[in-house]
């Protein structure tokens, strides 16, 4: 009997780990020379993607690293590590993530059910999830789920809140903004230059801090304040948003 029960439960425990294991798909929209590491192990490509069946939930960190080739030399003989990020692989989950040749990464993710949602369609009428990162990102920064705005799209942010006579419109045109759209700590610098008072400049990065991909550096901002209590306020809020 006592044997009956240790395997019972063996296979209810299996069976519930099982449950929570998830699957990872990645393609490269260009993978010659190029070689995947997640978690620090490295993954050969086959016609350019892969698929892990599996692979535990949580967080991960995803590498594209470009080899030499061959008979080169020289400086550049060592490998390069031409992206890194976080990725966020969900229980009971499909992930699929494409890499296009500029270094975006574009998501979709499905639970493990065996068919697509919405007819077995892609979702957002036949598109990926998000509008991918900002490029190839050696050095890391924002999960795969957040893109900053491009250049182009927040040259056009800085010139309607420029447009705004008042304060109070800046702010409203920024929090607008904000609520469908993520930022660097460079740009929420940019956007707290349009305010001319110390108040109105706490304020909007108090706004930004939700919607920026990169809050680890966002200590850098402190240099943007000109008073001492008004560092200290940002520096509180700082700790308190830890």
């Amino acid at each position: 009997m006592k044997t009956i029960f240790t395997l019972l439960f063996a296979t209810l425990f299996t069976s519930a780990f099982a449950y929570d294991e998830s699957r990872l798909s990645i393609t490269l929209a260009n993978g010659r020379d190029l070689q995947l590491q997640i978690d620090d192990r490295n993954y050969s490509l086959q016609d350019n993607s892969i698929d892990i069946n599996g692979i535990a939930p949580g967080q991960h960190t995803l590498r594209v690293v470009r080899y030499p080739r061959r008979g080169g030399g020289g400086r550049n003989s060592r490998p390069t590590v031409l992206l890194s990020t976080s990725i966020n692989v969900r229980p009971n989950m499909h992930l699929d993530i494409m890499v296009n040749r500029f270094g975006r990464i574009y998501t979709d993710e499905r639970p493990l059910s065996g068919r697509w949602d919405n007819s077995d369609n892609w979702s957002n009428g036949g598109g990926y999830g998000n509008n991918g990162n900002t490029g190839w990102n050696p050095n890391g920064g924002a999960p795969y789920a957040t893109a900053a705005m491009t250049d182009a799209e927040f040259a056009q942010l800085l010139a309607q809140v420029k447009k705004e006579w008042f304060s109070n419109g800046k702010q409203n045109v920024v929090r607008e903004a904000l609520v469908r759209n993520y930022v660097t700590v460079a740009q929420v610098r940019q956007l707290m230059q349009q305010f001319p008072f110390e108040a109105e400049k706490l304020e909007a990065a108090k706004t930004a801090y939700d919607r920026t991909v990169d809050q680890r550096n966002y200590y850098q901002l402190l240099d943007a304040f000109e008073t001492q209590g008004t560092k200290d306020q940002f520096a509180q809020f700082l700790r308190e948003h830890r």
